[in-house]
């Protein structure tokens, strides 16, 4: 008879690779979000044409409203997944 190892470690690990996984879309999603800063800052500094500064700021106001959803998105996983019971 084969002794069969027990399901807790397995979910577990599961679990851990769960919370990695939404630490990386956190950090993808900020990442995208810095980019998109900095491309709004870009275009305010170089360009004095009021429609293109408009679209300056629009990339700045995306890029903070990114960052504040990113981080509500993964709090609110995270405590999903920790409330699930290995």
């Amino acid at each position: 008879m084969e002794h069969e190892p027990p399901e807790f470690p397995r979910n577990i690990f599961a679990q851990q690779r769960t919370h990695l996984a939404n630490e990386r879309t956190l950090l993808a999603s900020l990442r995208t979000a810095l980019g998109g800063l900095g491309l709004g800052f870009l275009i305010l500094r170089f360009d004095t044409s009021s429609v293109v500064r408009a679209l300056g700021w629009a990339g700045i106001a995306a890029a903070a409203a990114l960052t504040v959803g990113a981080v509500m998105h993964y709090f609110k996983f995270r405590k999903k997944i920790n409330d699930i019971r290995c």
